[in-house]
Protein backbone atom coordinates (compact mmCIF):
# COMPACT_ATOMS: atom_id res chain seq x y z
CA UNK A 1 0.00 0.00 0.00
CA UNK A 2 1.46 3.47 -0.69
CA UNK A 3 0.17 6.76 -0.53
CA UNK A 4 1.20 10.36 -2.31
CA UNK A 5 0.67 13.45 -1.26
CA UNK A 6 -0.12 16.25 -3.40
CA UNK A 7 -0.27 20.27 -3.61
CA UNK A 8 -0.27 22.19 -6.43
CA UNK A 9 -1.22 19.43 -8.70
CA UNK A 10 2.35 17.74 -7.94
CA UNK A 11 3.52 14.79 -5.77
CA UNK A 12 5.34 16.46 -2.85
CA UNK A 13 5.38 13.32 -0.87
CA UNK A 14 5.16 9.39 -0.52
CA UNK A 15 5.01 7.19 2.20
CA UNK A 16 4.58 3.21 1.89
CA UNK A 17 3.49 0.33 3.96
CA UNK A 18 4.95 -3.23 3.05
CA UNK A 19 2.13 -6.15 3.59
CA UNK A 20 4.38 -8.39 5.65
CA UNK A 21 1.30 -10.40 6.55
CA UNK A 22 0.36 -11.38 3.14
CA UNK A 23 3.64 -12.35 2.04
CA UNK A 24 4.13 -14.57 5.22
CA UNK A 25 0.94 -15.80 4.07
CA UNK A 26 1.73 -16.47 0.49
CA UNK A 27 4.98 -18.40 1.65
CA UNK A 28 3.20 -20.55 4.61
CA UNK A 29 5.15 -19.54 7.50
CA UNK A 30 1.31 -18.02 8.98
CA UNK A 31 -1.79 -19.45 8.62
CA UNK A 32 -4.28 -17.75 6.04
CA UNK A 33 -7.04 -16.42 8.20
CA UNK A 34 -10.75 -17.91 8.38
CA UNK A 35 -13.64 -16.63 7.04
CA UNK A 36 -16.94 -18.76 8.16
Amino acid sequence: MSFSYMADGRIVGERGQPDHLGMMQQIGAVPASCTS
